[in-house]
C-alpha cells in the first residue's frame, strides 16, 4: 500500500535525509517511510530493507500520516530514566 497523501517535497526530503539526517535511528525511519512510499512494500519487507520490526514499520508510518515527516525526527527512544551517581554524591556536605 503506497502512503496517502505524500508530496512531492516530503518525498525529496525523506530520500535526502534518509541518507544524511545524524542520527542512525532517524535514519532507518525515514527509510521506511520512503519505501513504504515509493514502493507500497509490506511492512514485513520493509522491515527487513530497513532492519526493522515489522510493527515498527506500520508504528513510524502510521506517526508519519498523522502528524508528517516532523514526527520521524523525534527520538522517544530509551525513555527510562537513570539516575546518575550515587544518592551521597547529591549531598555534599556528607563528604
Amino acid at each position: 500500500m503506497l502512503l496517502k497523501n505524500i508530496g512531492k517535497v516530503d518525498l525529496e526530503q525523506l530520500n535526502h535525509e534518509r541518507y544524511h539526517y545524524s542520527c542512525l535511528i532517524v535514519q532507518k525511519r525515514l527509510h521506511a517511510v520512503y519505501f513504504k512510499a515509493t514502493h507500497g512494500f509490506s511492512n514485513k519487507d520493509v522491515g527487513e530493507l530497513a532492519d526493522l520490526n515489522r510493527d515498527s514499520v506500520s508504528i513510524w508510518v502510521n506517526l508519519y500520516e498523522r502528524f508528517g515527516i516532523e514526527a520521524l525526527y523525534r527520538f522517544n527512544y530509551g525513555t527510562k530514566q537513570k539516575r546518575l551517581g550515587h544518592p551521597f554524591i547529591q549531598h555534599p556536605g556528607l563528604f
